[in-house]
């Protein structure tokens, strides 16, 4: 299905946003909902790619092991976490 914004546009008219950002939101709240009804029907892209490799129908995303497995020795810190776990004004 297309999203159209102008069919939803009503509900967003009170917020103090500009045409393209009305769009925007409406079109980001269609694709979240989009994906919950994908994950609900089994359609979600996780799903289906643990289908493929498992050769079976997961009941939800979070039954599927990694779709890509790392192996040992893969992961490698690129220096960022220690940013992320600052104080502020540290």
């Amino acid at each position: 299905m297309q999203c159209n914004p102008d069919e939803f546009r009503h509900l967003v008219e009170q917020l103090d946003l500009s045409p393209v950002e009305q769009d925007e939101l409406i079109r980001t709240v269609w694709r979240v909902m989009e994906n919950a009804v994908d994950r609900a029907w089994m359609k979600d892209p996780v799903q289906m790619a643990c289908a493929v490799r498992d050769n079976s129908v997961p009941k939800n995303a979070k039954d599927c092991r990694p779709v890509i497995e790392l192996q040992e020795g893969e992961y490698q810190d690129l220096g960022v976490s220690k940013s992320f776990n600052q104080d502020k004004g540290a």
